[in-house]
């Protein structure tokens, strides 16, 4: 699977994420704006399991803080969009 929509699934948790990076190490999307069980803990399986994101939706993820961005940041070398928190980032 290289493509996910979770959005707005308010029952996933860093469990769900951990699963799914271990489980789709060629994911490229995720959109998971709504997601509020979403913590750094999740984030940073992510970042060191799926090397190949490019784009991110973390809008509504309220719990994440600086470190989701820095597991993301050295884990996910191929990531061009995250947006989240009403904010958009573009790494180049």
């Amino acid at each position: 699977m290289q493509k996910l929509c979770v959005s707005k699934c308010v029952e996933l948790s860093d469990l769900s994420l951990m699963a799914l990076s271990q489980n789709n190490p060629l994911l490229n999307t995720l959109e998971a704006s709504g997601c509020r069980n979403f913590t750094d803990i999740g984030f940073q399986a992510l970042g060191k399991n799926c090397k190949y994101l490019e784009r991110m939706d973390l809008e509504e993820c309220n719990q994440i803080t600086d470190l989701t961005l820095a597991h993301l940041a050295t884990g996910c070398p191929s990531l061009e969009k995250l947006v989240g928190m009403r904010l958009e980032w573009r790494f180049f």
